[in-house]
C-alpha cells in the first residue's frame, strides 16, 4: 500500500536530516546530540541566502548576549520544518509539537554569549537545534560553543567548533549551561526552537486565564490562621505558591476543606535545581 505523497515526502526528508547524530550524556541533565552533517545542501543554501537579503535584524546587546537575529520561520517550507521537528523529537526522546520557530543569527567581531541556561517557562520552547553556517571556519575566528557544568563557566565540559553544517540539539533545562566565545570573524548560525507537547502557548494562555482577577483576600476564612502562620515562618516563594493552589481550587468549585488541604500541600518545598 502506497503512502500519500505528502507523508512520503516528509519521511524522505527526515531520512536526510541530522545524519549520524551522536548522543552525549554530560554535562547537561538531559542527553543531547551533536551532528557533523546536519542538513541537506538545498536547505543550507536557503538558510545562507537569508544573510544576503535586506532583512530587519533585531540587535541583542544584553549584558550576557550580543548578536543580530532575524525570525525566518514563515520563509521556510512547512514540510521541512515538520520533518526536522520529528527528527529532533526522536533524537531527544521528547514529544514535540509541529511548531518550529527559526531564527538566523549573526555575530560580528567582539560579540559573544556568556554562560547561561535557557530554562523554559510556561508556554516557552523546550528544545533547541543550533546549526552552524560558517564555511572555511578557522580557530582564529573564535566563536566556539562551550558547554559547562555550572553557570560560572570555568569548567568547559565540551567545546564545539562552529564548523559548517555541524549541529547540536538539546533540551532546554535548568542546567543546560552554555556560552559562545567572542568572535573575531562573522559567525552565522540557524537556530531552531521546538515546543513540548505538554507546554504549548495555548496551554499558557489558558493557565493565565485561571489567574484573572486573582485575590487572596477572597479565600475562605478557615485558611486565614494557617496562612498567617506560614507567612511568618516560610519563604515567600512557598507561601505564594500555596496561595495560588488555594485560589485555583476555590475557582474550580472545591469546598473550603479541600482548599485548606491544597494550601497546606502547596507549602511543601519543591526540589530546586
Amino acid at each position: 500500500r502506497r503512502l500519500p505523497s505528502r507523508v512520503s515526502s516528509t519521511r524522505s526528508a527526515t531520512l536526510s536530516l541530522l545524519i549520524d547524530a551522536k548522543h552525549h550524556t554530560t554535562p547537561f541533565e538531559h542527553p543531547f546530540f551533536t551532528c557533523d552533517a546536519a542538513l541537506p545542501s538545498a536547505e543550507l543554501e536557503r538558510l545562507l541566502g537569508f544573510f544576503d537579503m535586506e532583512l530587519v535584524w533585531e540587535h541583542h546587546h544584553d549584558s550576557f548576549y550580543k548578536a543580530y537575529l532575524c525570525d525566518v520561520s514563515d520563509r521556510l517550507d512547512h514540510l521541512f520544518k515538520t520533518a526536522l521537528a520529528g527528527r529532533v523529537a526522536g533524537l531527544l526522546g521528547v514529544p514535540l509539537t509541529g511548531r518550529t520557530k527559526v531564527t538566523v543569527q549573526r555575530m560580528e567581531a567582539g560579540q559573544y554569549a556568556k554562560p547561561h541556561t535557557d530554562r523554559p517557562l510556561l508556554g516557552y520552547e523546550a528544545a533547541r537545534l543550533v546549526v552552524q553556517l560558517n564555511r572555511r571556519w578557522q580557530p582564529a575566528h573564535g566563536g566556539e560553543l562551550h558547554l559547562h557544568t555550572d553557570i560560572d563557566g570555568h569548567d568547559v565540559a565540551r567545546s564545539l567548533a562552529p564548523n559548517f553544517n555541524t549541529a547540536v540539539g538539546f533540551v532546554m533545562g535548568p542546567r543546560s549551561y552554555h556560552s559562545v566565545q567572542p568572535v573575531r570573524h562573522i559567525r552565522r548560525t540557524a537556530v531552531f526552537n521546538f515546543w513540548h507537547a505538554g507546554n504549548t502557548e495555548p496551554l499558557a494562555d489558558w493557565v493565565a486565564t485561571q489567574f484573572d482577577e486573582m485575590s487572596f483576600g477572597s479565600l475562605p476564612a478557615v485558611l486565614e490562621p494557617v496562612a498567617m502562620e506560614a507567612e511568618q515562618s516560610q519563604p515567600e516563594e512557598d507561601t505564594f505558591r500555596a496561595a495560588c493552589v488555594a485560589h485555583l481550587l476555590q475557582r474550580w468549585g472545591y469546598d473550603d476543606d479541600s482548599v485548606l488541604q491544597g494550601y497546606r500541600h502547596g507549602l511543601q518545598p519543591l526540589l530546586r535545581a
